[in-house]
Protein backbone atom coordinates (compact mmCIF):
# COMPACT_ATOMS: atom_id res chain seq x y z
CA UNK A 1 0.00 0.00 0.00
CA UNK A 2 2.74 2.44 0.93
CA UNK A 3 4.60 1.68 -2.30
CA UNK A 4 1.43 2.28 -4.37
CA UNK A 5 0.73 5.59 -2.59
CA UNK A 6 4.29 6.71 -3.14
CA UNK A 7 4.15 5.93 -6.86
CA UNK A 8 0.77 7.66 -7.12
CA UNK A 9 2.14 10.87 -5.61
CA UNK A 10 5.32 10.58 -7.66
CA UNK A 11 3.27 10.69 -10.86
CA UNK A 12 0.51 13.01 -9.68
CA UNK A 13 2.59 15.92 -8.37
CA UNK A 14 4.65 16.55 -11.56
CA UNK A 15 1.50 16.15 -13.67
CA UNK A 16 -0.38 18.79 -11.67
CA UNK A 17 2.66 21.10 -11.79
CA UNK A 18 2.97 20.85 -15.59
CA UNK A 19 -0.79 21.38 -16.09
CA UNK A 20 -0.71 24.43 -13.83
CA UNK A 21 2.25 25.98 -15.62
CA UNK A 22 0.65 25.32 -18.99
CA UNK A 23 -2.67 26.94 -17.97
CA UNK A 24 -0.87 29.92 -16.48
CA UNK A 25 1.29 30.36 -19.55
CA UNK A 26 -1.73 30.56 -21.87
CA UNK A 27 -2.75 33.73 -20.08
CA UNK A 28 0.06 35.41 -21.97
CA UNK A 29 -2.07 36.30 -24.98
CA UNK A 30 -1.76 39.09 -27.52
CA UNK A 31 -2.72 41.72 -24.98
CA UNK A 32 0.53 41.14 -23.08
CA UNK A 33 2.71 41.72 -26.13
CA UNK A 34 0.77 44.71 -27.39
CA UNK A 35 2.22 48.18 -26.99
CA UNK A 36 1.45 49.98 -23.73
CA UNK A 37 1.06 53.72 -23.28
CA UNK A 38 4.62 54.07 -22.04
CA UNK A 39 6.22 52.28 -24.98
CA UNK A 40 7.96 54.18 -27.69
CA UNK A 41 6.14 54.05 -31.06
CA UNK A 42 7.95 52.13 -33.79
CA UNK A 43 7.38 52.86 -37.44
CA UNK A 44 7.76 49.46 -39.10
CA UNK A 45 6.52 48.55 -42.55
CA UNK A 46 4.60 45.26 -42.74
CA UNK A 47 5.29 44.43 -39.11
CA UNK A 48 4.67 40.76 -38.29
CA UNK A 49 3.78 39.86 -34.71
CA UNK A 50 5.09 36.43 -33.82
CA UNK A 51 3.15 34.30 -31.34
CA UNK A 52 5.32 32.89 -28.52
CA UNK A 53 5.62 29.14 -28.60
CA UNK A 54 4.45 26.90 -25.79
CA UNK A 55 8.04 26.31 -24.71
CA UNK A 56 8.70 30.06 -24.59
CA UNK A 57 5.55 30.63 -22.56
CA UNK A 58 6.51 27.98 -20.02
CA UNK A 59 10.04 29.38 -19.84
CA UNK A 60 8.74 32.92 -19.29
CA UNK A 61 6.41 31.75 -16.58
CA UNK A 62 9.15 30.17 -14.50
CA UNK A 63 10.08 32.26 -11.46
CA UNK A 64 13.81 31.63 -11.96
CA UNK A 65 13.88 32.56 -15.66
CA UNK A 66 16.84 34.66 -16.76
CA UNK A 67 16.07 38.36 -17.08
CA UNK A 68 18.42 40.52 -19.12
CA UNK A 69 18.12 43.67 -17.06
CA UNK A 70 20.55 46.56 -17.44
CA UNK A 71 21.31 47.88 -13.96
CA UNK A 72 24.15 50.16 -15.12
CA UNK A 73 22.08 52.81 -16.92
CA UNK A 74 19.02 54.82 -15.79
CA UNK A 75 15.74 53.90 -17.45
CA UNK A 76 15.46 57.24 -19.24
CA UNK A 77 18.86 56.72 -20.87
CA UNK A 78 17.85 53.24 -22.02
CA UNK A 79 14.63 54.59 -23.52
CA UNK A 80 16.54 57.30 -25.36
CA UNK A 81 19.12 54.80 -26.61
CA UNK A 82 16.41 52.47 -27.92
CA UNK A 83 14.68 55.41 -29.60
CA UNK A 84 17.89 56.46 -31.33
CA UNK A 85 18.51 52.89 -32.43
CA UNK A 86 15.04 52.64 -33.93
CA UNK A 87 15.36 55.95 -35.75
CA UNK A 88 18.62 54.93 -37.42
CA UNK A 89 18.01 53.92 -41.01
CA UNK A 90 21.54 52.64 -41.67
CA UNK A 91 21.89 54.76 -44.79
CA UNK A 92 25.34 54.97 -46.36
CA UNK A 93 26.85 58.43 -46.21
CA UNK A 94 27.01 59.65 -49.81
CA UNK A 95 27.34 63.40 -49.35
CA UNK A 96 30.77 64.93 -48.92
CA UNK A 97 31.90 65.39 -45.29
CA UNK A 98 31.26 68.73 -43.68
CA UNK A 99 34.08 71.24 -43.82
CA UNK A 100 35.14 72.06 -40.30
CA UNK A 101 37.84 74.71 -40.50
CA UNK A 102 39.11 75.61 -37.03
CA UNK A 103 41.55 78.30 -38.03
CA UNK A 104 40.19 79.58 -41.36
CA UNK A 105 43.35 78.40 -43.08
CA UNK A 106 44.16 78.19 -46.74
CA UNK A 107 42.28 75.07 -47.81
CA UNK A 108 44.65 74.51 -50.71
CA UNK A 109 47.66 73.79 -48.48
CA UNK A 110 49.33 70.36 -48.55
CA UNK A 111 47.21 67.74 -46.84
CA UNK A 112 44.41 70.13 -45.88
CA UNK A 113 41.08 68.38 -45.29
CA UNK A 114 42.95 65.08 -45.41
CA UNK A 115 43.66 65.33 -49.11
CA UNK A 116 46.64 63.34 -50.42
CA UNK A 117 49.96 65.00 -51.20
CA UNK A 118 51.53 63.94 -54.49
CA UNK A 119 55.15 64.73 -55.33
CA UNK A 120 57.01 64.15 -58.55
CA UNK A 121 60.31 62.65 -57.43
CA UNK A 122 61.91 63.62 -60.74
CA UNK A 123 61.51 67.28 -59.83
CA UNK A 124 63.16 66.95 -56.41
CA UNK A 125 66.74 67.98 -55.82
CA UNK A 126 69.31 65.48 -54.66
CA UNK A 127 69.06 66.90 -51.14
CA UNK A 128 65.27 66.55 -51.11
CA UNK A 129 65.44 62.98 -52.38
CA UNK A 130 67.95 62.21 -49.64
CA UNK A 131 65.56 63.59 -46.99
CA UNK A 132 62.71 61.50 -48.37
CA UNK A 133 64.84 58.34 -48.34
CA UNK A 134 66.06 59.06 -44.81
CA UNK A 135 62.50 59.61 -43.59
CA UNK A 136 61.42 56.23 -44.94
CA UNK A 137 64.36 54.50 -43.29
CA UNK A 138 63.82 56.14 -39.90
CA UNK A 139 60.03 55.93 -39.64
CA UNK A 140 58.74 53.51 -42.30
CA UNK A 141 56.48 56.29 -43.65
CA UNK A 142 57.00 59.35 -45.83
CA UNK A 143 58.30 61.83 -43.27
CA UNK A 144 59.24 64.24 -46.04
CA UNK A 145 55.58 64.74 -46.96
CA UNK A 146 54.54 64.81 -43.29
CA UNK A 147 56.92 67.72 -42.75
CA UNK A 148 55.21 69.64 -45.57
CA UNK A 149 51.78 69.37 -43.94
CA UNK A 150 50.68 71.94 -41.37
CA UNK A 151 50.93 70.85 -37.73
CA UNK A 152 47.35 72.07 -37.26
CA UNK A 153 45.77 71.15 -40.57
CA UNK A 154 42.06 70.94 -41.19
CA UNK A 155 40.33 67.58 -41.35
CA UNK A 156 36.93 66.53 -42.68
CA UNK A 157 34.17 65.40 -40.34
CA UNK A 158 33.97 61.77 -41.41
CA UNK A 159 31.36 60.70 -38.87
CA UNK A 160 28.18 59.05 -40.03
CA UNK A 161 25.27 61.54 -40.00
CA UNK A 162 23.51 59.53 -37.31
CA UNK A 163 26.57 59.76 -35.04
CA UNK A 164 26.34 63.56 -35.13
CA UNK A 165 22.89 63.39 -33.53
CA UNK A 166 24.10 61.58 -30.40
CA UNK A 167 24.03 63.81 -27.32
CA UNK A 168 26.58 62.94 -24.65
CA UNK A 169 26.10 63.34 -20.94
CA UNK A 170 27.00 66.93 -19.91
CA UNK A 171 28.89 65.88 -16.78
CA UNK A 172 31.49 63.49 -18.10
CA UNK A 173 34.72 63.12 -16.07
CA UNK A 174 37.96 64.90 -16.95
CA UNK A 175 40.52 62.88 -18.87
CA UNK A 176 44.29 62.63 -19.11
CA UNK A 177 45.59 61.83 -22.58
CA UNK A 178 48.89 59.92 -22.49
CA UNK A 179 51.05 59.82 -25.63
CA UNK A 180 54.11 57.53 -25.73
CA UNK A 181 56.90 57.98 -28.27
CA UNK A 182 60.41 56.79 -29.06
CA UNK A 183 62.40 58.55 -31.78
CA UNK A 184 59.16 59.74 -33.38
CA UNK A 185 59.24 62.20 -36.28
CA UNK A 186 58.75 65.75 -35.05
CA UNK A 187 55.89 66.68 -37.40
CA UNK A 188 53.76 63.62 -36.64
CA UNK A 189 54.27 63.90 -32.88
CA UNK A 190 53.35 67.60 -32.76
CA UNK A 191 50.41 67.08 -35.11
CA UNK A 192 49.07 64.42 -32.77
CA UNK A 193 49.33 66.73 -29.76
CA UNK A 194 47.77 69.70 -31.54
CA UNK A 195 44.88 67.58 -32.82
CA UNK A 196 44.02 66.57 -29.25
CA UNK A 197 44.18 70.18 -28.07
CA UNK A 198 42.21 71.61 -30.96
CA UNK A 199 39.44 69.01 -31.13
CA UNK A 200 38.79 68.10 -27.49
CA UNK A 201 36.20 69.86 -25.32
CA UNK A 202 38.27 72.11 -23.05
CA UNK A 203 36.27 71.22 -19.92
CA UNK A 204 36.91 67.49 -20.45
CA UNK A 205 40.63 67.63 -21.25
CA UNK A 206 42.53 67.76 -17.96
CA UNK A 207 46.02 67.31 -19.42
CA UNK A 208 48.17 65.75 -22.10
CA UNK A 209 51.16 63.77 -20.83
CA UNK A 210 53.83 63.14 -23.44
CA UNK A 211 56.22 60.35 -22.38
CA UNK A 212 59.60 60.10 -24.10
CA UNK A 213 60.78 56.49 -23.88
CA UNK A 214 64.52 57.29 -23.97
CA UNK A 215 64.74 58.84 -27.44
CA UNK A 216 68.12 59.88 -28.81
CA UNK A 217 67.07 62.06 -31.75
CA UNK A 218 68.23 65.66 -31.51
CA UNK A 219 64.85 67.13 -32.49
CA UNK A 220 63.25 65.38 -29.49
CA UNK A 221 65.43 67.09 -26.90
CA UNK A 222 65.64 70.87 -26.42
CA UNK A 223 63.70 71.52 -29.63
CA UNK A 224 60.74 69.46 -28.44
CA UNK A 225 60.73 71.20 -25.07
CA UNK A 226 60.54 74.56 -26.86
CA UNK A 227 57.71 73.25 -29.05
CA UNK A 228 55.68 72.17 -26.03
CA UNK A 229 56.18 75.30 -23.92
CA UNK A 230 53.39 77.35 -25.56
CA UNK A 231 50.96 74.43 -25.33
CA UNK A 232 48.64 74.64 -22.37
CA UNK A 233 47.86 71.45 -20.44
CA UNK A 234 50.82 69.58 -22.00
CA UNK A 235 53.60 68.04 -19.91
CA UNK A 236 56.69 66.13 -21.03
CA UNK A 237 58.07 63.16 -19.10
CA UNK A 238 61.27 61.32 -19.96
CA UNK A 239 62.31 57.84 -18.90
CA UNK A 240 65.88 57.22 -17.69
CA UNK A 241 66.19 54.07 -19.80
CA UNK A 242 64.29 52.30 -22.55
CA UNK A 243 61.20 50.94 -20.84
CA UNK A 244 59.05 49.69 -23.70
CA UNK A 245 55.48 50.60 -24.56
CA UNK A 246 53.66 49.16 -21.52
CA UNK A 247 56.03 50.46 -18.82
CA UNK A 248 56.18 53.83 -20.57
CA UNK A 249 52.40 53.97 -20.49
CA UNK A 250 52.45 53.12 -16.79
CA UNK A 251 54.92 55.99 -16.25
CA UNK A 252 52.36 58.36 -17.70
CA UNK A 253 49.51 56.72 -15.83
CA UNK A 254 51.21 57.11 -12.44
CA UNK A 255 51.68 60.83 -13.12
CA UNK A 256 48.17 61.44 -14.47
CA UNK A 257 45.58 63.37 -12.46
CA UNK A 258 42.49 62.89 -14.64
CA UNK A 259 39.71 60.49 -13.72
CA UNK A 260 39.89 58.79 -17.13
CA UNK A 261 43.07 57.77 -18.94
CA UNK A 262 43.30 57.70 -22.73
CA UNK A 263 46.39 56.27 -24.43
CA UNK A 264 47.21 57.37 -27.98
CA UNK A 265 49.89 56.56 -30.49
CA UNK A 266 52.33 59.35 -31.32
CA UNK A 267 51.45 59.35 -35.01
CA UNK A 268 47.67 59.79 -35.18
CA UNK A 269 45.24 62.68 -35.52
CA UNK A 270 42.06 63.25 -33.57
CA UNK A 271 39.07 64.14 -35.74
CA UNK A 272 36.00 66.06 -34.69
Amino acid sequence: MRRRSFLKYLVLIPTIWIIGITIFSFRTDFSSISRTNNDIPINVVNQIISVPSLVDRIRNALPFRHQNIDHDHPSEELIKAHEQEREMNAKVQIAAPEVNNHFDRNMSGPGEMGNPVRINKDKLTAEERGKMSEGWQNNAFNQYISDLISLRRTLPDVRDPECKKVEFHPNLPETSVIIIFHNEARSTLLRTIWSVLDRSPAHLLKEIIVVDDFSNKEHLKKMLEDDIKPMQKVRLLRTKKREGLIRARLTGAYDATGKVLIFLDSHCECAE
